[in-house]
């Protein structure tokens, strides 16, 4: 995920908006956070790996997982998505 974060603008170029916003998630959905976004939902619900989790405690979300966020939302900011 670091890449990301070094270089959002090549790797990001392209990308939907809807791409996007499930990038900025994933470390989120990794941990079993229970998105209240129905669209979201719906799209990781069709991912084997995708378990919701009553305890998620964003915490479990590394310094790196949060620069990757960062790195993804000023790009949409930058890019006006």
């Amino acid at each position: 995920m670091s890449a990301v974060a070094t270089d959002a603008k090549g790797t990001l170029a392209g990308k939907t908006e809807e791409a996007l916003r499930v990038l900025r998630n994933l470390p989120h959905a990794i941990q079993g956070y229970r998105f209240q976004n129905a669209a979201l939902r719906a799209h990781l619900a069709k991912t084997p790996w995708y378990v919701p989790r009553a305890d998620y405690d964003p915490q479990w979300i590394s310094a790196e997982e949060h620069a990757f966020i960062k790195a993804i939302k000023a790009y949409e900011r930058e890019n006006g998505r």
